[in-house]
């Protein structure tokens, strides 16, 4: 790990430095407004650099030693002492408890970013290889892949992965982007919290809430996104909300904006929880500015699309779509909609969380669902709003530590108990703004059921909800008048939460093979252990003839590993690209800087079943095959046609 990411974090701790001594809104709220410029920043370095293919440690270490230096040379020049010293407040014991158990989690889950390598099934395919690909080939403009999630799906989290893989020369911090989001997500919903009237105790609640949510403690080790963009998400409910709440200026347009863009840019289930949102704010713009409400309005919504714009520029070249390939569209929207097709799958999501161990209980419920889905005449796994998948979706399941397919059952009850108490209690403070909060929340949910197919590993794009949704929690209950009773609930939240902190798969703290006495290189594989002897084999080989260039042949491949058992201990740098493209991306074959690949060896991973050709063709150069073992091959370049390179 070198100094040079030091950079970066230098930059944010100086941002931050001057906005908390120059602002009057607090340390929570300086953090959040600091992500944003970072995030901001961080996407306009990529996107310049990435047009001159000049993403490299150099460019990017000297673009962040500029931006380092800025803000230094503002702070130290512009910088009002500190007139905001921290207020002590006295806070109860049993909040200092809470406190302290959030710092447990959140060490916890860093402590598993820090030491456990990218493993997560997305990551080994898609999430991680764009890294690679991108800082390659210098630029993060497309590319011939057999995987086109690599192109299409938006980047901003891969992005800032990047950053850390080039600034490291390794994956060390790749894990820790998810985990810098989850703890700005538990600090922001605390500020939701306060925008909807609670106080210390409900700011406190709502955050205990946050950082207990099972899927969010296995996703904040993970280099998947989905807690990237719960943070935006939060920065721009946050913002939206201060709209409404104080006489905001042009910065908190501004930062609604940049959320939004920067949300939309990591995940596209972005928009279907900001939309209910978006029309939240029209709404709060139109009571206080009147006619001129579409000033605001326009100006965030320009924002977010130039922050959005190189990548939709890109896949609009590719494809003629802004977000997805049409094949992908096609595959995950609902083909049919009625109220019975989204019954179903508001039935389905809600199921996903909720877990039941006792297998009799279990399939009385099971039952129940199966015949509500016959009263409404559609089959379960009907494939025209459910994705294809080996194994049918047969219901609710047992509790899983597994980090696509756990749930949140107590969390979704502890959602549910608060829509109980704000719907009958008359007492509580933010009743119209709850209500409100609530409504756009549940109808973003809606949202996500009636446009996107159903898929039983989808249990991660609620996490959004889920962290929304502890604001409102926080608040409403911190209310309730059974104080007792309440902090019994907050805490058999937070105790349900544990065996998720040490047992969560594929990163356990704890166990047999755990992250801490499992080789580096065996834990990549730790979701398909059974490929790894496979690919240190094949690595074998290709190192022993001193092979550099790479082709890659596959449909599906497990791609991420195969670049990390490759450049380990390789004395010369690798370079891997698909061949046998027969996509959309084929197009880019024949562009620079991939018309003048020359592969010196070609490894395919098929199964052994599927693909038994012993000689390949790659621009009509023939490759025979030299080495075999399980699902992988390698191919060399036939010596009779050409000399070896």
């Amino acid at each position: 790990m070198t100094i040079f990411v030091l950079l970066p974090l230098s930059f944010f701790v100086f941002i931050f430095l001057i906005l908390r001594n120059n602002g009057e809104n607090g340390i929570r709220h300086a953090i959040l407004s600091t992500s944003i410029i970072y995030g901001v920043s961080l996407t306009f370095i990529t996107e310049l650099f990435s047009i001159f293919r000049l993403i490299t440690r150099g460019w990017i270490s000297a673009a962040w030693a500029s931006a380092f230096i800025i803000a230094g040379y503002v702070f130290i020049k512009y910088n009002k002492k500190a007139r905001h010293p921290l207020n002590v407040t006295r806070i109860p014991r049993f909040l200092i408890l809470l406190i302290c158990l959030i710092a447990f989690i959140v060490a916890a889950v860093g402590l598993i970013a820090l030491v456990a390598p990218p493993n997560t099934w997305d990551s080994m395919t898609y999430h991680m290889p764009r890294v690679m690909h991108w800082i390659q080939d210098h630029s993060v403009a497309h590319y011939p892949t057999s995987m086109t999630h690599q192109l299409f799906m938006p980047p901003w989290a891969e992005f800032a992965i990047m950053h850390f893989q080039i600034l490291t020369d390794g994956d060390r911090l790749a894990n820790c982007v998810q985990w810098f989001s989850m703890i700005g997500c538990i600090i922001g919903v605390s500020l939701i919290a306060k925008q909807l009237g609670a106080g210390l105790r409900g700011q406190i609640f709502a955050s205990v809430i946050a950082a207990s949510i099972p899927m969010g403690i296995l996703q904040g080790s993970s280099t998947q996104n989905d807690y990237v963009v719960s943070f935006w998400l939060v920065c721009f409910v946050y913002f939206a909300l201060r709209i409404k709440k104080t006489r905001t200026g042009l910065a908190d347009f501004l930062q609604t904006g940049i959320s939004l863009g920067l949300a939309i840019l990591t995940k596209l289930t972005a928009c279907f929880y900001a939309l209910p949102f978006f029309f939240l704010l029209f709404w709060f713009l139109l009571k206080r500015f009147k006619s001129k409400s579409w000033k605001p309005l326009v100006l965030i919504i320009a924002i977010a699309l130039v922050i959005n714009m190189g990548h939709f520029s890109r896949n609009a070249a590719l494809s003629r779509s802004l977000a997805y390939g049409t094949a992908a569209k096609q595959r995950v929207v609902n083909e049919i909609y009625g109220f019975q097709f989204l019954t179903s799958n508001i039935i389905r999501n809600a199921g996903l969380h909720l877990v039941m161990p006792a297998k009799r209980v279990r399939d009385k419920m099971n039952m129940a669902i199966k015949s509500l889905h016959g009263m409404l005449g559609i089959d379960m796994n009907d494939p025209r709003i459910t994705l294809p998948q080996p194994v049918k979706y047969t219901g609710i399941t047992r509790i899983s530590f597994g980090e696509d397919n756990t749930g949140n059952p107590v969390h979704l009850a502890l959602i549910l108990l608060t829509l109980v108490f704000l719907m009958t209690s008359r007492s509580l403070k933010p009743k119209a703004d709850g209500v409100a909060y609530a409504v756009v929340n549940l109808a973003a949910f809606v949202l996500i059921c009636f446009t996107v197919k159903f898929d039983p590993y989808q249990g991660r794009y609620h996490l959004p909800l889920f962290v929304l949704m502890s604001a409102l929690a926080g608040t409403v209950l911190a209310e309730i008048s059974y104080k007792r009773i309440m902090n019994l609930i907050i805490l058999i939240c937070v105790f349900y939460s544990v065996p998720w902190v040490f047992r969560g798969n594929p990163r356990p703290l704890i166990g047999e093979k755990n992250i801490f006495n499992m080789p580096r290189i065996e834990q990549y594989f730790r979701t398909r252990i059974w490929l790894k002897d496979y690919y240190v084999e094949m690595a074998s080989f290709v190192k022993s003839r001193h092979y550099s260039e790479i082709g890659l042949l596959a449909a599906k491949p497990w791609e991420y590993p195969l670049w990390v058992v490759l450049e380990e201990d390789h004395m010369q740098k690798i370079r891997i690209e698909y061949v046998g493209v027969d996509n959309i991306s084929a197009k880019l074959c024949d562009t620079y800087p991939f018309k003048d690949f020359d592969p010196q060896a070609i490894v395919s991973f098929y199964d052994e079943t599927a693909f038994e050709d012993k000689k390949i063709f790659n621009k009509n150069i023939s490759y025979i095959q030299q080495w075999s073992s399980g699902p992988l091959k390698v191919f060399i370049r036939d010596r009779s046609q050409f000399p070896e390179k």
